[in-house]
């Protein structure tokens, strides 16, 4: 018997964050006469958070349909509910809201026996209607095995550098950015302020290029995870890696999902997923060289976990550059929540 954690509601601003929601809930918190009864359900709840992380208050938005439930969710947030409090415009922590969606879910003899629609609570956290899920999964060939051309590796080297910069130029500035959620407003404040230092630092890493004229392009989904990587090299790459499971809230919210960036969101919550099975592993693949014999073995370290952690129905479409910077993000959010304040 499991309960699983899903993120889902946003909450209105300010926004307290939560601190491993996957660990306020364990199986000896599902209400008995619950599961005796077979009875499973999701429950959206919306929480009051008070300037030192606390929750004072928690109200069921959406309802299981069991009071069981309702109120057992209501009882863990509020007694094992742990923030780190929303920010005022000063900077200093005021009382803030928190939105999220627990999922009920019972497995062993107790489990209902409508198995179909149950076994896609593995894999993808993000919403998905499992009655119209074929039952397959598809991670792309070329998301490690296609070549890398000169090309490649020059332009992400040239990228690892630009992150590097800027993260040397403004660390808390690149942490603010890689922590927020993509396009929110978070991102955007705190990208305006990395763009002062940008031109600057897209010269120096450019510097071993400029012969004759060159034409380079750092792609767009490149620039978080460099920057994530540069953050985990100078935070935690010198640390030994924690252990025990740890989940880190997902970084783009279930309930912001929407049909236009749905592809962007499975790619995010694969990485993060991949990351939580294997941390070490994606340790080694972040720490080592692209292309590179060490890259290959994290990799095949890795393989086993892919496939599991896509819902079935669902294809992945990323390259490889792309995949290995949103791991890189979902190492640094990991990493931080791993590590004790």
């Amino acid at each position: 018997m499991f309960i699983a954690f899903l993120w889902a509601a946003a909450a209105p601003v300010p926004v307290a964050t939560a601190i491993d929601p996957a660990s306020w809930f364990s199986p000896n918190n599902y209400p008995a006469e619950a599961a005796k009864k077979g009875i499973q359900g999701s429950v959206t709840f919306d929480a009051d958070v008070d300037a030192n992380g606390r929750a004072t208050a928690c109200r069921i938005t959406v309802s299981s349909g069991s009071q069981l439930l309702d109120q057992a969710t209501r009882n863990l947030v509020l007694s094992q509910g742990r923030f780190i409090p929303a920010k005022g415009a000063d900077g200093k922590p005021v009382p803030g809201h928190y939105g999220n969606r627990a999922i009920w879910v019972l497995q062993g003899p107790a489990r209902p026996q409508t198995s179909t629609a149950q076994d896609t609570t593995t894999g993808s956290r993000l919403p998905v209607n499992s009655e119209d899920l074929a039952f397959t999964r598809s991670v792309p060939d070329e998301l490690f095995d296609a070549p890398l051309t000169q090309s490649d590796r020059d332009s992400f080297a040239v990228a690892e550098k630009f992150g590097a910069c800027l993260v040397r130029a403004d660390p808390a500035t690149s942490m603010d950015f890689v922590m927020a959620e993509p396009g929110s407003a978070g991102s955007d404040a705190a990208k305006t302020k990395l763009q002062a230092h940008m031109p600057d630092c897209l010269g120096a890493s450019m510097d071993q290029f400029l012969v004759g004229e060159i034409r380079m392009t750092i792609k767009p989904p490149l620039v978080r995870g460099v920057i994530a990587e540069a953050l985990y090299k100078l935070q935690f790459a010198e640390r030994p890696q924690p252990s025990g499971h740890v989940s880190a809230a997902p970084i783009i919210p279930a309930a912001a999902v929407d049909q236009s960036d749905q592809q962007e969101a499975i790619v995010y919550d694969f990485a993060q997923c991949v990351t939580e099975k294997e941390p070490s592993a994606v340790r080694s693949l972040i720490l080592s060289k692209v292309g590179s014999h060490e890259e290959q073995a994290a990799v095949a370290e890795l393989t086993p976990s892919l496939s599991p952690c896509l819902y079935r129905g669902q294809t992945l479409h990323a390259d490889r550059l792309t995949f290995r910077a949103r791991l890189a993000e979902a190492l640094y959010r990991w990493s931080v929540a791993a590590t004790p304040r």
